[in-house]
């Protein structure tokens, strides 16, 4: 069925993806010719290693935009699953692994980046961090790639980052230490 489609369409097998709720059918027929599967998993069932998969398919847009951002801005090919993580409650943070780094890829709400004034309010918060920047207060920057920290595909908008490793601090375990740290930071 898959070369079928494969022959039908002209296409080769790199520039398809096949998404389907049949492990067997679905995700390792696609993989068997080299489409690239992603595994429509709606019952949370155990994934298997090596296999993509989703809980429902809102999940895959943003991801597929996450690899073509990826693949724009040079940052190498991607060598495992695109994983959401948390990071932000307007916008979808995912961590991307390529065999040139590891980043953080943050997908700016389509929503919000339709508001009036939305852009040029980001133009400002980049000026403030570059401020912080230049003044060796610790932050963790967008990237600048072609000249430009927002990067845009069709009407879509992203971020990227260099990945951080770390953890969030619940209100109960914050230490004297941690907050004389910030202190010195926000008091530069």
């Amino acid at each position: 069925l898959f070369e079928l489609a494969l022959k039908e369409t002209g296409l080769e097998a790199d520039e398809v993806l096949h998404i389907g709720d049949s492990l067997s059918s679905d995700v390792k027929g696609a993989n068997f010719v080299g489409i690239k599967a992603i595994w429509l998993n709606r019952s949370g069932k155990d994934v298997p290693e090596n296999v993509t998969a989703v809980g429902n398919l809102l999940e895959v847009l943003p991801r597929l935009y996450a690899e073509k951002l990826v693949c724009m801005c040079g940052l190498g090919k991607t060598i495992a699953d695109i994983e959401a993580v948390s990071g932000g409650f307007m916008h979808r943070m995912y961590k991307v692994i390529t065999d040139s780094g590891i980043y953080a890829v943050k997908h700016l709400n389509a929503e919000i980046m339709k508001r009036p004034g939305v852009h040029e309010n980001y133009a400002r918060a980049e000026k403030i961090e570059e401020i912080l920047e230049n003044n060796s207060i610790p932050i963790v920057p967008a990237m600048v790639i072609g000249d430009t920290k927002m990067q845009k595909i069709d009407s879509r908008f992203f971020y990227v980052f260099r990945w951080q490793e770390g953890k969030i601090s619940d209100w109960n375990h914050i230490s004297k230490d941690m907050c004389f740290k910030a202190g010195n930071i926000l008091g530069k």
